[in-house]
């Protein structure tokens, strides 16, 4: 009877051994699919924010490039109106008094970051930087936003000052243009009359433009740093996740 129940006891705890075994066998093999799942969920996150970002790089390019272009046109405006000028294209002058009162704005494209957020799978992400980066990428602070509702006001300020001087249907076949909307059609804007001798004596205008021309400098830094951020990102999550 005692070797027989020895032997009971001995395959009851094999039983129970091998019970345990197989359940934790099966929630290793359960942690692994659940893993395997997560972290293909975050290769589709990493592709949609890089799908997103490298969009950003163009709208950034893009945007910088109109910056330039503005700055250059401003700054031909400033010089003629300080009597700096040796030479003087009419044509080029005129649509540097359309162009110099454009103001651009940038904004992040947040769709799939929006998404990672409110889904709570940002807490997928395990790479502690890669989290950092993208919170200070995709958070605009109060000092920014402000910033870009400062450029947005002087560059208003700006444009509205031009109408003391300009006939405003200038104004008009300008953005026709802009638009592509009857190009065929619109008058040419160098035969719309502009008192030269007038802006001259507006220091106000003169105040101001110089005022927009200045707030474009730390704008195209901003710009900058935003690449420099994206391009960092790209880097970790394709060199973290993505070829992985």
């Amino acid at each position: 009877m005692e070797n027989k129940t020895g032997k009971y006891l001995k395959y009851a705890v094999g039983e129970i051994f091998l019970v345990v075994v197989g359940i934790l066998i099966a929630l290793q093999i359960n942690n692994w699919n659940e893993g395997r799942k997560n972290n293909e969920l975050v290769k589709v996150y990493c592709q949609q924010l890089s799908d997103d970002l490298l969009v950003d790089l163009e709208v950034l390019d893009l945007t910088m490039s109109r910056l330039d272009e503005v700055d250059e046109m401003g700054m031909y405006l400033l010089n003629f109106l300080n009597n700096k000028l040796e030479v003087v294209d009419t044509l080029k002058l005129k649509t540097s008094l359309l162009l110099s009162a454009s103001a651009f704005a940038f904004s992040p494209n947040q769709l799939a970051y929006d998404d990672l957020i409110q889904s709570g799978n940002i807490n997928l992400l395990k790479d502690k930087d890669l989290k950092k980066l993208l919170g200070r990428y995709y958070t605009v602070s109060s000092i920014e936003k402000e910033n870009d509702d400062q450029r947005i006001r002087y560059s208003a300020e700006l444009a509205d000052s031009r109408f003391k001087h300009i006939n405003p249907l200038m104004l008009r076949e300008n953005l026709k243009r802009a638009l592509n909307y009857e190009k065929e059609t619109a008058i040419p804007i160098d035969s719309y009359y502009v008192n030269w001798e007038a802006l001259k004596s507006d220091k106000d205008y003169i105040l101001k433009l110089g005022r927009v021309l200045a707030i474009q400098i730390p704008q195209k830094a901003e710009m900058s740093s935003e690449k420099w951020n994206i391009r960092e990102i790209l880097e970790l999550m394709d060199n973290n996740i993505l070829k992985k």
